[in-house]
């Protein structure tokens, strides 16, 4: 397996075996920096110590050894009398029947090689048009190259896009994500996977790094993506701001080119978003969320040529057409806990025209809400009064939110004709 230094993100093989227990401290051949390498323990909490130390944790692979046993036939078949070289090469049907398989793999091998080279030129344009969609008038995504291997399978090919970048336009900064992602291109399934990335963003003194990146995108019944990562976290000034442990992310889109802009497609969504854990400044706040929204009669942006990917005023689109085709917002799943409270939520926002007259639904249950209500007294006391003062008012105007003696909240909220309400009751009422 590879390590990489923590300064420079330069990468070694390691052995795992090899490291001692009380771990190795080498030299980085390229900055200088020393930097410990220790085994993992398998426990979050003293991984994690050690993490914050600045060591680099390695663990062990675990090798699978599938053993096969050699049986003999049952049975010999008689031997056969061979046919001579010289006969075989001699007939004139063999020659004749030889040049024509030659000829027909001569011709197959040509066609084939050209059809690789249109999928994967196909693919390259399609690539281009993707990251000049997704850039806007601040920043560019861009790639250098990709390069394919020269021997493919008929349905599946290996590739390495080098080079991937992100340029501020105002600044003219520019910024690396990774120096090759290697992937698998089916183009009959029009699907891509790639094989597992670590992104390295270090700009002005702030590093982003994730690690062990998965990337699935298909498009043969509308866009379908999905990023996987086994860690993200951001350090700035030497001091770890925040960590996600095992995210993933995926985004979803069906339906027909719009009429009134062929840039757009009119149909339904789907965002999920789940991580195992979130820490910020070292202190677990999030975990187990899962988290899934649904948009019906929704307008996205399709790809377009890098050439015509001129930028368009999506805030517009979303303030007037939303509501005009009547999309339609739902909150399918949303389950979490909160630094040890148990969150789960559920609603509905139908979209108006223009969007400042839309209506929503929102019921939102937590189950030991004291310790929300502890977090919040201790970094803003003022918050905190105003949290109660709310949930009393509620409770003499008998449209009570939260059960003492089961610690227990339950509230529902709504917004309709530009007013917030908390069980049918005006926010503003007794705030």
């Amino acid at each position: 397996m590879e390590v990489s230094c923590p300064n420079c993100y330069a990468t070694y093989p390691i052995n795992p075996e090899r490291i001692p227990e009380k771990g190795a401290t080498p030299t980085c051949k390229k900055c200088g920096v020393a930097f410990t390498i220790v085994k993992a323990t398998g426990d979050p909490v003293k991984d994690r110590a050690q993490r914050m130390k600045g060591y680099v944790l390695v663990r062990e692979n675990t090798i699978r050894k599938d053993f096969f046993s050699e049986t003999e036939a049952d049975s010999r078949k008689p031997p056969q009398k061979a046919l001579s070289v010289k006969t075989i090469l001699e007939n004139r049907q063999f020659r004749l029947g030889a040049c024509i398989a030659g000829l027909a793999l001569l011709l197959g091998f040509t066609g084939f090689f050209v059809w690789k080279i249109q999928v994967h030129s196909r693919f390259e344009k399609h690539l281009k048009n993707t990251f000049a969609q997704a850039s806007n008038t601040k920043v560019t995504i861009a790639f250098e190259e990709v390069t394919f291997a020269l021997l493919g399978g008929v349905s599946r090919d290996q590739g390495t896009i080098r080079g991937l970048t992100i340029t501020n336009r105002e600044t003219k900064g520019t910024v690396k994500f990774s120096d090759s992602i290697d992937f698998e291109l089916e183009a009959s399934e029009k699907r891509l996977v790639t094989k597992p990335f670590n992104v390295y963003i270090d700009d002005r003194g702030s590093k982003y790094v994730m690690k062990d990146c998965v990337l699935e995108a298909e498009a043969s019944s509308g866009t379908h993506l999905k990023f996987k990562a086994d860690e993200v976290f951001s350090i700035v000034n030497g001091i770890e701001v925040f960590t996600v442990q095992r995210l993933e992310a995926s985004f979803s889109t069906q339906g027909t080119e719009w009429k009134e802009n062929p840039r757009f497609v009119l149909g339904d969504a789907e965002f999920g978003f789940r991580a195992d854990d979130i820490h910020v400044w070292s202190e677990s706040v999030l975990r187990d969320v899962d988290i899934l929204v649904s948009i019906k009669n929704g307008l996205f942006a399709k790809d377009q040529p890098a050439a015509d990917a001129t930028p368009v005023n999506y805030m517009d689109i979303f303030r007037t057409k939303w509501g005009e085709n009547k999309a339609v917002a739902v909150l399918e799943r949303c389950s979490l806990r909160i630094l040890g409270s148990e969150v789960k939520a559920g609603g509905k926002l139908e979209f108006k025209n223009p969007v400042e007259g839309s209506e929503a639904n929102l019921r939102v249950s937590i189950k030991d809400f004291r310790h929300i209500m502890k977090y919040i007294n201790r970094v803003s006391e003022t918050a905190f009064d105003r949290i109660v003062v709310a949930l009393v008012s509620l409770d003499e105007k008998k449209a009570a939110a939260y059960n003492q003696d089961s610690d227990f909240l339950d509230m529902t909220l709504s917004y309709k004709n530009s007013k917030v309400k908390i069980n049918d009751q005006d926010l503003q009422s007794f705030i």
